[in-house]
């Protein structure tokens, strides 16, 4: 039951709020009211609880089974399809993969998708890894293959911040980069999921102590005239991570930096349909063919 609503502010952005007493429990406590209308469409009705009873069987048996949107369709909350064998619920695509090899699949194992379409299980569309790190490897690999049209092909919208598969000029940005030049220090690797990612820092002596900074994070604060604030991203729009002129970099929040990786992704998908990008099934990883050519996707 919702007692109020109310607005405050996190990060220096607005957000709304409820304070809301759990219909079990009656235990007071305050969410957002987003999640509060995603717990409501799960379980179907206008039943409102706090965290620990929201696990309880009686609740959780309204977000599963016939009573999910996905039952009759056979479809998993993550959008794969699912079969029962015996009793058993498993996944279509590892069933048709074990049939395929002929025995049970190993643990840490993991079948991909070639064509990135979940619910396409037939056999030619399905690539066995033997581990997840390999697998992630060919979903980066797929990113790279995206890169390697960048301006003949994919391009990125500066005022969408995402990537699109036609031309658009964005405004060209003149700042003197050569003053900062002489700050760059050596170049740090860093891991941001399963990529090993390159990055040139420096050391910043602007504080009352210096500390070890990323130079393009450095670089962008420097044209915005202040530090960005703790939800903003320096996103490389041609993803090298070493190119740090402010033409090749854009400020965003953290929720558009997942929406533009998601873009490119989308790009990397039309490519695939039109095999500009192919999957070698011999090393198990995407490639860029005809990059002379623009994509007419």
């Amino acid at each position: 039951m919702i007692i109020r609503e109310y607005t405050d502010r996190h990060n220096g952005k607005p957000r709304k709020r409820v304070e809301r007493k759990c219909d079990e429990c009656g235990k007071v406590e305050s969410s957002s009211i987003y999640a509060l209308r995603r717990g409501r469409e799960r379980r179907g009705s206008d039943v409102d609880l706090c965290g620990g009873c929201s696990h309880l069987s009686k609740y959780t048996h309204m977000c599963s089974g016939s009573l999910h949107g996905n039952f009759e369709h056979g479809l998993s909350t993550s959008g794969y399809r699912r079969l029962t064998i015996r009793g058993e619920r498993r996944y279509e695509h590892i069933v048709v993969m074990e049939k395929k090899v002929g025995r049970r699949l190993f643990p840490g194992e993991s079948v991909h998708h070639v064509d990135f379409v979940k619910t396409n299980n037939s056999p030619e569309n399905l690539f066995l890894f033997p581990s997840e790190k390999e697998h992630q490897i060919a979903h980066n690999s797929v990113v790279n293959s995206v890169i390697a049209y960048w301006g003949n092909g994919v391009w990125f919208d500066s005022k969408k911040k995402e990537y699109v598969l036609n031309e658009i000029l964005g405004e060209f940005v003149s700042f003197d980069l050569s003053k900062f030049l002489d700050l760059q220090g050596k170049r740090y690797f860093s891991r941001s999921g399963k990529k090993r990612r390159e990055y040139i820092v420096l050391r910043d002596e602007r504080g009352f102590k210096t500390s070890i900074r990323l130079f393009h994070v450095f670089v962008m604060e420097c044209f915005m005239g202040r530090r960005i604030y703790a939800n903003e991203i320096v996103h490389h729009i041609d993803g090298c991570t070493t190119n740090n002129f402010i033409s090749n970099l854009i400020l965003m929040t953290k929720k558009e930096h997942r929406s533009c990786h998601s873009s490119l992704l989308r790009c990397a998908f039309e490519m695939i349909k039109v095999g500009k990008i192919v999957f070698d099934n011999q090393r198990g990883e995407y490639n860029a063919v005809e990059c002379s050519i623009a994509c007419d996707a």
